[in-house]
């Protein structure tokens, strides 16, 4: 199933951009994993824009891909998830015509994985490799998580990468916190309107702008 979210799943309003998202949260196993990428993505943009916020942990999964995250600390686990797969259904395959170990190939992925923790599109073209070759993307959602998943996917916290830049608030809090209009509203009536403004268009520079207690003051208004 293609994917044109401007035609078929129009996201321009915030009543539009809620219900696909909700379809989306309902139907995602029906889509490609580089599909859902480009869903994730395009719902992230629109959610910042519109002020929007979905407790949808696939949204941070697969819009992460493009921003330059850290491979995600379950990557062993996805790896071992295929491991299982490929033993439970006696999976073989070739390698220049010669027929080779699926665990053995897996086991050398992952080595090569570790090497290159900082190439993720890399690890995800291997596993897309394997799982092509191995006959196992029939597999996804149901017994393994996909490539992309699998690199850039939290199985258990969507926000395994999340650093607190702010007091106790993580950059997802802050994020969360701009797309919150009582916030905002708040932060106005507390810091002035055009603190409010620029914590608005780009609240990290507006947060190493302020001191230590301002920082304090500013979560505790974005936790409430």
């Amino acid at each position: 199933m293609s994917i044109i979210l401007d035609k078929e799943y129009p996201v321009e309003t915030k009543e539009q951009l809620v219900k696909s998202a909700q379809f989306f949260n309902k139907y995602l196993t029906r889509f490609r994993p580089e599909e859902r990428v480009k869903i994730a993505t395009i719902i992230d943009k629109q959610s910042q824009k519109l002020g929007v916020n979905f407790d949808y942990g696939w949204i941070t999964n697969y819009a992460r891909m493009f921003k330059g995250a850290a491979v995600s600390p379950d990557l062993h686990k996805g790896i071992s998830l295929r491991k299982e797969a490929v033993r439970r259904h006696k999976v073989k395959i070739n390698v220049d015509g010669a027929p080779v170990s699926p665990e053995e190939f897996l086991n050398s992925l992952e080595k090569k994985a570790q090497d290159q923790m900082d190439q993720p599109m890399a690890i995800i073209k291997n596993l897309m490799t394997f799982d092509k070759a191995a006959g196992i993307e029939y597999l996804y959602d149901r017994e393994i998580p996909d490539p992309i998943f699998t690199v850039h996917g939290g199985l258990n916290n969507s926000e395994f990468d999340a650093v607190k830049v702010a007091g106790s608030m993580t950059q997802y809090d802050v994020i969360r916190a701009t797309r919150n209009k009582d916030v905002v509203k708040e932060i106005g009536r507390v810091f002035g309107e055009k603190t409010a403004s620029a914590f608005s268009k780009n609240p990290f520079q507006c947060i190493q702008k302020m001191n230590p207690p301002e920082i304090s003051k500013l979560a505790s208004i974005a936790k409430k």
